[in-house]
């Protein structure tokens, strides 16, 4: 499970250690 946190999209990215994420992530959290 991921943990969702008040974090940008690439801090959240570099945190998971992806280059690529099959989600968008946006001020209102993140959307299949």
């Amino acid at each position: 499970d991921i943990e969702l946190l008040p974090v940008s999209g690439s801090d959240l990215a570099k945190r998971l250690g992806l280059q690529h994420y099959p989600v968008f992530i946006s001020e209102k959290g993140i959307e299949q």
